[in-house]
């Protein structure tokens, strides 16, 4: 789990001007690229979680479900998943409050956030800017950690036809 927080039933705070970010954490086949929290309990205060990826799973910045979140002042930046860039949550209370979402892309859902069933959340004086649902492409046709997966798009020009390659996931 190099460069990635798993939390268990368990209590986690992190406070006053931590810095989770810069080695772009990744879960490589799993959920939440910076955090994966499971019936716990997390606190996050004056904390940047920034390039956080989970390529093929859910929660870019972080994967919650069974638990309680409560965020402040903190920022979840340039994070990417397949469904909630920034954050995806299931059975879970969310609190944020005074944070900024900004730059998270969701692959196929939820640019900053997917909020699963039975899940309460509120958002308070926080700020969203260039979050967007969008489907990652390479410009290559060889891409073998995406299954060599490509698509062909006509040129501007009208005249034939550029190819690229396409995370699976996005068909």
């Amino acid at each position: 789990f190099a460069n990635h927080y798993f939390y268990d039933q368990s209590y986690v705070d992190f406070r006053s001007k931590n810095i989770l970010e810069g080695t772009f954490n990744n879960a490589v086949k799993g959920n939440g690229g910076i955090i994966m929290m499971k019936n716990g309990e997390l606190k996050i205060f004056e904390t940047m979680l920034h390039n956080g990826i989970s390529e093929w799973g859910s929660g870019g910045c972080l994967f919650s479900t069974s638990s309680m979140l409560s965020v402040s002042m903190s920022s979840f930046n340039n994070c990417r998943a397949v469904n909630g860039g920034a954050v995806f949550a299931s059975d879970s209370r969310i609190n944020i409050l005074r944070s900024g979402f900004k730059n998270n892309i969701g692959y196929r859902d939820g640019g900053a956030f997917v909020l699963g069933q039975r899940t309460d959340t509120a958002i308070e004086m926080s700020e969203f800017q260039q979050n967007k649902a969008e489907c990652p492409y390479l410009n290559v046709t060889s891409c073998p950690d995406w299954g060599d997966s490509f698509v062909l798009k006509g040129r501007t020009s009208g005249i034939g036809f550029d190819s690229f390659c396409i995370h699976p996931l996005c068909k």
